[in-house]
């Protein structure tokens, strides 16, 4: 049962995570202060060339080598990390188009176009995108990411729900619906343990067990909107904003949260995400320094 899997998987010690830093130096690499608001002003070329928009998502093709970027206003770039260059945009549907985020697979990157409402593949060979799902107009699709298994899931903002499509088949109905009740999500991304780990507007991390359906709450406290690491060991005392808009997970479990100016880390205590500390490791703590200065951990904004 759900149950029994459950106390099994809290017997379970996590992976050691030892060698993980404090804090992070901030480096910018590519980009300009002032960023392009349309694709026809965006360039591609080396680091120094690139004008970026607004970088919404990212996701390995090969990792360490090639990366695809989902940058606002209709486009989708390829970084090449060997050449230290990045492409022109690749541009479709409408000027409306606001890719957010996505994964890759087996050829094509599939994301989420929050302006109209539908899912997309991009042919990372043929530089051809295709919708595959269409429907959510205005209920704002934000993320696409596949469990181990190759099953899909899409969150869905203004329906409060992430919905899952088996064997990646978006041309079929969902099979599974995970609602979130007040809390709409935002990211996600699948831990070492098979569970998928949801960032959401409540200012809360949610674990959930993509067989049962069974959600629980790992960080954060409810409504906070506001930025403060909590007790060491006690992760629901952590405070998150309400834009907890990327998150990323290492094969040894530590959770990296992209959390509004800021970089918030959890890290599994000695029996999992019931005692991982929360930790900020780059960013600036006032969220009104909307600037662009490299540094280490919070010097950085």
């Amino acid at each position: 049962t759900a149950t029994n899997l459950n106390i099994e998987r809290s017997k379970i010690k996590p992976m050691p995570t030892v060698g993980v830093p404090s804090q992070y130096s901030v480096t910018t690499i590519m980009g300009k202060k002032n960023r392009a608001t349309t694709a026809a002003s965006k360039a591609g070329g080396s680091y120094s060339e690139v004008i970026m928009g607004c970088p919404r998502g990212m996701g390995w093709i090969d990792p360490g080598h090639t990366a695809f970027i989902l940058d606002q206003n209709q486009s989708v770039r390829i970084w090449d990390l060997d050449s230290k260059t990045v492409s022109a945009p690749y541009t479709f549907g409408s000027t409306s188009s606001v890719p957010w985020k996505g994964a890759y697979k087996d050829g094509l990157i599939y994301f989420a176009d929050k302006a109209s409402g539908s899912v997309y593949t991009f042919d990372v060979s043929s530089h051809t995108a295709t919708s595959v799902r269409s429907g959510y107009s205005g209920k704002s699709p934000v993320d696409v990411k596949f469990d181990p298994e190759g099953n899909a899931y899409l969150a869905v903002w203004d329906n409060y729900a992430i919905y899952r499509f088996d064997g990646g088949d978006f041309s079929a109905e969902p099979s599974a619906t995970y609602s979130f009740s007040s809390k709409r999500p935002m990211s996600m991304a699948f831990d070492p343990y098979g569970d998928m780990i949801v960032t959401t507007n409540g200012g809360q991390v949610i674990r959930v067990n993509t067989a049962s359906g069974e959600q629980e709450v790992i960080a954060g406290t409810l409504g906070a909107n506001t930025m403060a690491d909590g007790t060491s060991g006690q992760p629901r005392t952590a405070k998150f904003s309400n834009n907890l808009n990327a998150i990323a997970i290492t094969s040894g479990g530590v959770i990296y949260i992209g959390d509004h100016y800021r970089l918030r880390k959890i890290v599994p205590g000695p029996t999992g995400y019931v005692d991982a500390v929360v930790s900020t490791v780059a960013g600036s703590s006032q969220a009104s320094a909307r600037s662009e200065t490299d540094g280490v951990g919070t010097a950085a904004t």
